[in-house]
């Protein structure tokens, strides 16, 4: 059996993540909205939301934080489905969250795929 050298192991392995992972697309999870951590968001300019989980993302239990990146496709809309600004969503609110299915593993994690945002409570 032919040996596969280490760096190209590693790049198809990046290559076929993230092919898996959009297989099961359009989840929805529910989270917190938290306050930017300032570093965080002066690296990642077209931040939207900066979210912890509480519930499962598609079939697993996924704690932890979450970046929403900017997507211009996305709606985000208050509890009676009425289009609002991110910005107006105050640290603490409970949202809804629907996505594709992509996840990038960062610290946080980042969410580029979001298709919408609504406040649940």
């Amino acid at each position: 059996m032919a040996k596969i050298k280490k760096p190209l192991f590693i790049t198809i392995l990046l290559i076929i993540l993230p092919l898996i992972s959009a297989c099961g697309s359009n989840f929805t999870f529910r989270a917190e909205v938290l306050e930017f951590e300032q570093e965080f968001s002066l690296r990642n300019e077209e931040s939207l939301l900066f979210v912890n989980s509480i519930t499962r993302v598609g079939n697993h239990p996924v704690g932890g934080r979450y970046f929403i990146s900017q997507n211009d496709a996305v709606s985000v809309l208050d509890a009676n489905g009425n289009p609002i600004s991110p910005q107006s969503i105050p640290p603490g609110t409970i949202v809804s969250i629907r996505f594709d299915g992509f996840v990038l593993e960062s610290g946080p994690a980042i969410i580029p795929g979001a298709i919408s945002i609504r406040v649940i409570e």
